[in-house]
Protein backbone atom coordinates (compact mmCIF):
# COMPACT_ATOMS: atom_id res chain seq x y z
CA UNK A 1 0.00 0.00 0.00
CA UNK A 2 1.34 3.00 -0.77
CA UNK A 3 1.35 6.50 2.02
CA UNK A 4 2.56 6.91 5.51
CA UNK A 5 0.75 3.34 6.40
CA UNK A 6 3.01 1.50 3.66
CA UNK A 7 4.17 -1.59 4.99
CA UNK A 8 7.35 -3.32 3.48
CA UNK A 9 7.76 -6.93 4.41
CA UNK A 10 11.77 -8.57 4.61
CA UNK A 11 10.30 -12.25 4.36
CA UNK A 12 10.99 -12.29 0.78
CA UNK A 13 8.90 -15.77 -0.36
CA UNK A 14 10.84 -17.96 -2.45
CA UNK A 15 9.94 -21.50 -3.89
CA UNK A 16 12.10 -23.92 -3.50
CA UNK A 17 12.90 -24.61 -7.11
CA UNK A 18 14.70 -21.02 -6.89
CA UNK A 19 16.50 -22.07 -3.93
CA UNK A 20 19.61 -24.64 -4.46
CA UNK A 21 19.11 -28.40 -2.57
CA UNK A 22 20.95 -27.60 1.11
CA UNK A 23 19.03 -24.60 1.74
CA UNK A 24 15.38 -26.29 2.17
CA UNK A 25 16.93 -28.66 3.82
CA UNK A 26 19.14 -26.49 6.53
CA UNK A 27 15.72 -24.68 6.96
CA UNK A 28 13.42 -27.25 7.77
CA UNK A 29 16.07 -28.35 10.61
CA UNK A 30 15.81 -24.64 12.59
CA UNK A 31 13.80 -25.22 15.25
CA UNK A 32 11.59 -21.85 14.95
CA UNK A 33 9.71 -22.28 18.45
CA UNK A 34 13.18 -21.31 20.00
CA UNK A 35 13.89 -17.87 19.93
CA UNK A 36 17.56 -16.88 18.27
CA UNK A 37 18.72 -13.90 20.66
CA UNK A 38 21.71 -12.99 18.40
CA UNK A 39 19.59 -13.39 15.27
CA UNK A 40 17.89 -10.63 16.97
CA UNK A 41 20.92 -8.85 17.91
CA UNK A 42 22.66 -9.08 14.15
CA UNK A 43 19.18 -7.95 12.38
CA UNK A 44 19.23 -4.63 14.99
CA UNK A 45 22.87 -4.28 13.96
CA UNK A 46 21.84 -4.07 10.57
CA UNK A 47 19.30 -2.26 10.66
CA UNK A 48 21.13 0.80 12.92
CA UNK A 49 24.43 0.45 13.49
CA UNK A 50 25.65 -1.13 10.21
CA UNK A 51 23.56 -0.01 7.23
CA UNK A 52 26.68 0.17 4.96
CA UNK A 53 26.71 -3.79 5.45
CA UNK A 54 23.36 -4.19 4.57
CA UNK A 55 22.47 -5.73 1.56
CA UNK A 56 19.22 -7.41 1.86
CA UNK A 57 17.17 -5.56 4.92
CA UNK A 58 16.37 -2.55 2.33
CA UNK A 59 13.91 0.60 3.62
CA UNK A 60 11.22 0.65 1.02
CA UNK A 61 11.14 3.79 -1.40
CA UNK A 62 10.66 6.83 0.70
CA UNK A 63 11.82 5.38 4.03
CA UNK A 64 14.71 5.56 6.00
CA UNK A 65 16.37 3.67 8.63
CA UNK A 66 18.61 6.37 9.88
CA UNK A 67 16.17 7.52 12.32
CA UNK A 68 12.96 6.28 14.05
CA UNK A 69 12.79 3.30 16.33
CA UNK A 70 12.23 -0.47 16.67
CA UNK A 71 9.64 -2.50 18.28
CA UNK A 72 10.66 -6.34 18.93
CA UNK A 73 7.93 -8.69 19.79
CA UNK A 74 8.28 -11.50 22.22
CA UNK A 75 6.46 -13.68 24.21
CA UNK A 76 6.95 -12.77 27.87
CA UNK A 77 8.78 -11.15 30.46
CA UNK A 78 11.98 -13.95 30.65
CA UNK A 79 12.50 -13.57 26.79
CA UNK A 80 12.56 -9.66 27.52
CA UNK A 81 14.91 -9.98 30.20
CA UNK A 82 17.17 -12.14 28.44
CA UNK A 83 17.09 -10.04 25.36
CA UNK A 84 17.72 -6.74 27.64
CA UNK A 85 20.86 -8.37 29.28
CA UNK A 86 22.36 -9.30 25.53
CA UNK A 87 21.36 -5.82 24.11
CA UNK A 88 23.12 -3.92 27.35
CA UNK A 89 26.14 -5.96 26.55
CA UNK A 90 26.49 -5.48 23.39
CA UNK A 91 29.30 -2.60 22.66
CA UNK A 92 27.36 -0.88 20.36
CA UNK A 93 23.05 -1.39 21.25
CA UNK A 94 24.68 -1.27 24.75
CA UNK A 95 25.47 2.76 24.40
CA UNK A 96 23.01 3.95 26.41
CA UNK A 97 23.79 7.46 24.58
CA UNK A 98 22.84 5.82 20.71
CA UNK A 99 20.03 3.31 22.41
CA UNK A 100 17.47 3.38 25.03
CA UNK A 101 16.87 -0.12 25.32
CA UNK A 102 13.42 -0.27 26.82
CA UNK A 103 11.01 -3.08 28.14
CA UNK A 104 7.32 -3.44 27.80
CA UNK A 105 5.11 -5.91 29.40
CA UNK A 106 1.78 -6.02 31.85
CA UNK A 107 3.78 -6.74 34.89
CA UNK A 108 5.65 -3.39 34.61
CA UNK A 109 4.22 -0.18 36.18
CA UNK A 110 2.51 2.54 34.86
CA UNK A 111 5.11 4.93 34.71
CA UNK A 112 7.67 2.62 33.87
CA UNK A 113 5.49 1.58 30.68
CA UNK A 114 5.27 5.22 29.51
CA UNK A 115 9.01 5.40 29.07
CA UNK A 116 8.30 3.92 25.35
CA UNK A 117 6.25 6.56 24.55
CA UNK A 118 8.13 9.65 25.23
CA UNK A 119 10.80 11.39 23.11
CA UNK A 120 14.01 10.29 23.61
CA UNK A 121 16.86 12.72 23.79
CA UNK A 122 18.56 13.75 20.88
CA UNK A 123 20.64 11.34 18.94
CA UNK A 124 19.04 8.40 20.80
CA UNK A 125 16.83 6.05 19.26
CA UNK A 126 14.23 3.51 21.23
CA UNK A 127 14.89 -0.46 21.00
CA UNK A 128 11.39 -1.79 22.61
CA UNK A 129 11.31 -5.12 24.11
CA UNK A 130 6.68 -5.71 24.10
CA UNK A 131 4.82 -8.39 24.51
CA UNK A 132 1.58 -9.01 22.85
CA UNK A 133 -0.12 -5.61 24.58
CA UNK A 134 1.66 -3.45 22.19
CA UNK A 135 -0.15 -5.14 19.53
CA UNK A 136 -3.49 -3.14 19.64
CA UNK A 137 -3.90 -1.14 22.27
CA UNK A 138 -1.55 1.11 22.35
CA UNK A 139 0.73 3.26 19.05
CA UNK A 140 4.37 3.70 19.94
CA UNK A 141 4.99 6.92 17.91
CA UNK A 142 8.12 6.41 15.61
CA UNK A 143 8.57 3.16 15.28
CA UNK A 144 10.14 2.88 12.03
CA UNK A 145 10.76 -1.07 12.07
CA UNK A 146 8.92 -4.43 13.62
CA UNK A 147 11.05 -7.85 14.63
CA UNK A 148 8.67 -10.17 15.08
CA UNK A 149 9.03 -13.85 16.51
CA UNK A 150 5.60 -14.59 16.30
CA UNK A 151 5.46 -15.85 19.62
CA UNK A 152 2.86 -15.61 22.24
CA UNK A 153 1.93 -16.10 25.80
CA UNK A 154 -1.66 -16.16 26.66
CA UNK A 155 -3.85 -17.40 29.45
CA UNK A 156 -5.73 -20.48 28.05
CA UNK A 157 -8.64 -21.90 30.03
CA UNK A 158 -9.42 -26.15 30.43
CA UNK A 159 -13.06 -26.18 29.75
CA UNK A 160 -13.10 -29.42 31.31
CA UNK A 161 -11.54 -28.79 34.48
CA UNK A 162 -12.18 -24.86 35.06
CA UNK A 163 -8.53 -24.05 35.21
CA UNK A 164 -6.31 -22.07 33.26
CA UNK A 165 -2.35 -21.89 33.01
CA UNK A 166 -0.10 -19.54 31.07
CA UNK A 167 0.66 -21.11 27.69
CA UNK A 168 3.46 -19.89 25.10
CA UNK A 169 2.00 -20.60 21.42
CA UNK A 170 2.15 -19.03 17.76
CA UNK A 171 0.17 -16.25 17.95
CA UNK A 172 -2.57 -15.96 14.98
CA UNK A 173 -2.24 -14.96 11.72
CA UNK A 174 -4.39 -11.59 12.40
CA UNK A 175 -2.03 -10.92 15.24
CA UNK A 176 0.77 -11.29 13.05
CA UNK A 177 -0.84 -8.58 11.01
CA UNK A 178 -1.69 -5.92 13.79
CA UNK A 179 2.43 -6.62 14.70
CA UNK A 180 3.53 -5.81 11.30
CA UNK A 181 0.72 -2.92 11.20
CA UNK A 182 3.37 -1.37 14.60
CA UNK A 183 5.54 -0.25 11.58
CA UNK A 184 5.13 2.61 8.76
CA UNK A 185 2.65 4.93 10.60
CA UNK A 186 4.79 7.44 10.07
CA UNK A 187 6.57 6.46 6.96
CA UNK A 188 6.91 3.36 4.98
CA UNK A 189 8.18 0.84 7.39
CA UNK A 190 9.96 -2.74 7.95
CA UNK A 191 8.47 -5.75 9.55
CA UNK A 192 11.06 -8.74 10.05
CA UNK A 193 9.07 -12.00 10.67
CA UNK A 194 11.68 -14.42 12.60
CA UNK A 195 9.62 -17.77 11.07
CA UNK A 196 8.83 -19.12 8.12
CA UNK A 197 5.56 -18.75 5.84
CA UNK A 198 4.93 -22.28 6.12
CA UNK A 199 4.35 -21.84 9.92
CA UNK A 200 2.28 -18.69 8.80
CA UNK A 201 0.34 -20.61 6.76
CA UNK A 202 -0.27 -24.21 7.97
CA UNK A 203 0.64 -23.59 11.96
CA UNK A 204 -0.76 -20.33 13.21
CA UNK A 205 -4.80 -20.06 13.35
CA UNK A 206 -6.40 -17.24 11.56
CA UNK A 207 -7.47 -15.83 15.00
CA UNK A 208 -7.30 -16.27 18.57
CA UNK A 209 -8.92 -19.37 19.69
CA UNK A 210 -11.65 -19.37 22.00
CA UNK A 211 -10.43 -19.98 25.67
CA UNK A 212 -7.30 -17.96 25.53
CA UNK A 213 -6.78 -14.49 26.28
CA UNK A 214 -3.83 -12.05 26.72
CA UNK A 215 -2.59 -10.89 29.92
CA UNK A 216 -3.91 -6.94 30.91
CA UNK A 217 -1.85 -4.05 30.02
CA UNK A 218 -1.97 -1.32 32.75
CA UNK A 219 -1.01 1.47 30.71
CA UNK A 220 -1.43 5.41 31.31
CA UNK A 221 0.06 7.56 28.28
CA UNK A 222 -0.91 10.84 29.08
Amino acid sequence: MDGPGALYSAARSASHEALNFSTPRSMDRVNEEIINYELIEDLLLLLLVQPEKNEVLLPPEGASFSDGHVLVFLPGFGEIQSLTQLLRGSRSLGNRERFDIIPMHSTLSPQDQRRAFLKPKTGCRKIILATNIAETSVTIPGVVAVVDTGRVREVRVDKRTSTSKLVTDWCSRASAKQRAGRAGRIQPGICLKLYSSRTSSVTMNEAAQPGMSELPVYCHCN
